[in-house]
């Protein structure tokens, strides 16, 4: 699995963590090996560069590796649209490359509303006030990763943009 971290500096460990929690979690006893890249372009410090050099590979490394699968996080925008982002263009050529060389792709975050964007031209917009706080979600029926689950799943969140959901229906999801 190829896991492409745009998280801010302050996150980007803990992201890592977090995702080889959940797929160990996930996987049992089949074997899964990640492997970690970040767009240029995500603005960083010194220590998160230090982190980057350590233990990231360039995005060269991910147009001639094989994966079955794409795990993809976004980063704080700090353009008024995410095509001025100094890492679209990164952004999209490593979508398109997914769509292409895996089987599955998940987009987390930020990095799910540049998805849309990018796929259905479905852009984000700006809430009058931040929302936050934990919300109540549907649980997809009838899927293996979800049968123990129940009904309804509660994860806390915060934005200040969202992808409408009629742009979203309109374009088939």
């Amino acid at each position: 699995i190829a896991l492409v971290n745009n998280m801010p500096d302050a996150a980007l460990e803990d992201t890592e963590l977090q995702f080889f929690d959940l797929l160990d979690a996930a996987c049992g006893d089949v074997p899964v090996i990640v492997k970690l890249y970040s767009l240029a372009g995500v603005p960083r410090t010194e220590r998160g560069m230090r982190r980057l050099n350590s233990f990231y590979y360039g995005l060269d490394d991910l147009w001639t590796s094989q994966f079955d699968a794409l795990i993809m996080t976004g980063t704080e925008p700090l353009q008024p649209t995410l095509r001025e982002e100094p890492y679209w263009g990164n952004l999209a050529n490593v979508l398109d490359w997914a769509e292409r060389n895996t089987a599955s792709t998940v987009l987390s975050c930020l990095a799910a509303h540049a998805g849309v964007l990018h796929s259905d031209g479905i852009e984000r917009h700006r809430l009058n006030d931040k929302r936050f706080g934990v919300f109540e979600f549907p649980i997809a029926s009838g899927h293996a990763l979800t049968q123990s689950m129940g009904s309804t799943v509660r994860f806390p969140h915060s934005r200040w943009n969202e992808v409408q959901a009629d742009a979203l229906e309109s374009s088939g999801y």
